[in-house]
């Protein structure tokens, strides 16, 4: 039988540039291992040869809103379509648990950013993933090239952890010199933001993956707005009526979604987006006002593209 000591159990703490993050429950480390059958006619699959391998790192942030944490969980909203997410040197993710045990994933990049809940009722962060990769210039055979296990070094405290960082609280929007939204307005159940970061893996014959490009980051709010009026909806989501056309781009509106909390310092700011769908719920104990998705678009300035969304707090 297994000495108990021999059975290890205890939550973590992730750090990655300077940044420590806890989670809400488990943090999950998957190590893949990519093969490929090899399938022969008169016996069927006689074996399976490794070709790629790779970590995914996930879990639920604790929900502190910091500039430490946004720079780990957002560091795409001002994308440079193409870009290595890995970068020319390795960014280590470091994994601290309670045993004092050190986990390090060698080159690791986000593959995930959080979605966004803002209301009174949850913590602001959802799920997020980060991948590692081999580091740069390690081979398959060379040692600590893509995670590493330590059974010292590692500690839980996170001297940055406070509290009052964990942010639950009523928000309102502007949607800037949009009529019927040019006020600040208010929700029947919160925002919800979400955002699709899609990359491209670089794969090379005696490495495997080697580096991931990106390849596309786009941005949707959404919410059930109270008193804005059909006439409002109508005339921005330009479905009918005057403005609407086939073809329309919905950057014509040219006018940033403005979504800030009662701390009047969280502040999340989708740039030239418009209104992608609306609608109405019906019921006898039901809000009657539906769900509105605004899709942030990305403007240029002299050629320059400029970010899909800010943050700040």
């Amino acid at each position: 039988m297994p000495a108990r000591s021999s059975i290890i159990t205890g939550p973590a703490r992730l750090v990655m540039s300077a940044a420590s993050l806890h989670t809400k429950g488990d943090l999950n480390v998957d190590i893949i291992e990519e093969t490929i059958p090899i399938e022969t006619a008169p016996y069927g699959r006689i074996d399976e040869r490794a070709v790629d391998a790779m970590i995914k790192i996930s879990g639920t942030p604790d929900g502190r809103w910091s500039s430490a944490i946004r720079g780990i969980l957002f560091p795409y909203l001002n994308p440079t379509i193409g870009a290595d997410i890995f970068t020319a040197s390795d960014v280590p993710l470091a994994i601290h648990d309670q045993n004092a045990h050190l986990h390090t994933v060698v080159a690791a990049a986000l593959t995930k950013m959080p979605s966004l809940t803002l209301t009174p009722r949850e913590t602001m962060l959802g799920d997020f993933e980060f991948t590692g990769i081999r580091g740069t210039g390690k081979d398959w055979d060379d040692a600590d090239g893509l995670y590493t296990v330590a059974t010292s070094g590692g500690s839980l405290t996170d001297t940055a952890f406070t509290v009052a960082a964990i942010k639950t609280q009523v928000y309102s929007g502007v949607w800037s010199g949009i009529t019927g939204f040019s006020s600040a307005f208010y929700t029947v159940e919160g925002w919800t933001v979400d955002f699709d970061l899609q990359t491209t893996p670089i794969q090379v014959d005696e490495i495997g993956t080697i580096k991931q490009v990106l390849s596309s980051v786009s941005v949707m709010a959404r919410c059930r707005p109270l008193g804005v009026s059909w006439a409002n909806i109508e005339a921005a989501l330009k479905i009918q009526g005057t403005g609407g056309a086939r073809g329309r781009s919905l950057q014509a509106a040219g006018a940033d979604l403005t979504i800030t909390g009662a701390d009047a310092s969280t502040i999340i700011v989708l740039k030239s987006p418009n209104l992608k769908s609306a609608g109405y719920k019906f019921g006898n104990a039901i809000v009657r006002d539906g769900e509105l998705a605004w899709v942030g678009t990305r403007s240029f300035s002299s050629g320059v593209a400029g970010a899909i969304a800010t943050m700040a707090g």
